[in-house]
């Protein structure tokens, strides 16, 4: 539905619709009176606007052009891996399994390259099942945690202290309590050891804050 009116838009100004700057033709009237010449332009000769380029030359070897811990590969390098040719590498975003190439000192285009190590629909569809038993673990663990986070209060019509209902006895809130103090001792399992372990900075690449009025030195 929305599709069909987002078109029956599009018919109407095109070609109902007039614009006084293009003289009270409609954008349809205006298109066919222009008379300037349509160039096609080669999809290769784009690549340079619309790709996002890395800007370290890469080399040629046996095996491809290494880059992002793989390997891309294609017909055209035969034969320039052992002379070691630098080239320079230009992808489109979030699409890492094919990039194109480029001549590291002219820029001309060489030709596309394809990871070489991808991986099988098989394993594809597994690693996509995990990470939606994965996610799914983590929000029945969120859901629970919203559940046991909320309390609940006995209703009065008159002022009173307020009462908490369901409440645990003492063994109750000590094994919950343990087994809260265990998951934080594990919580080092399930952190990504990029953030967990991430170095610190030199100290002396700190910049010292500067000083405050409550911490100058008087005179």
């Amino acid at each position: 539905m929305f599709v069909t009116l987002v078109l029956d838009w599009v018919e109407r100004w095109n070609n109902d619709h007039t614009i006084a700057r293009l003289h009270r033709r409609t954008p349809a009237q205006a298109w066919e009176a222009d008379l300037t010449p349509i160039e096609t332009l080669d999809p290769t000769d784009l690549h340079t606007y619309t790709l996002e380029q890395i800007d370290t030359p890469l080399k040629i070897t046996s095996k491809g052009v290494r880059w992002q811990s793989g390997y891309y590969v294609g017909d055209w390098m035969h034969g320039h891996g052992s002379a070691g040719e630098m080239v320079r590498l230009r992808h489109e975003l979030h699409h890492y399994h094919r990039v194109e190439l480029y001549d590291a000192d002219t820029l001309r285009y060489r030709g596309p390259a394809f990871r070489s190590d991808e991986m099988s629909p098989r394993q594809s569809r597994s690693l996509d099942q995990a990470r939606r038993r994965e996610a799914d673990h983590y929000a029945a663990k969120a859901r629970r945690a919203r559940k046991n986070a909320s309390a609940r209060y006995a209703a009065t019509s008159i002022p009173a202290p307020l009462q908490r209902l369901n409440r645990l006895t003492a063994s109750q809130a000590a094994a919950e309590l343990r087994e809260s103090e265990m998951r934080e001792r594990d919580v080092s399992t399930e952190a990504r050891p990029d953030i967990l372990h991430r170095p610190r900075p030199s100290s002396n690449r700190w910049t010292p804050p500067l000083p405050t009025p409550e911490n100058k030195d008087t005179p």
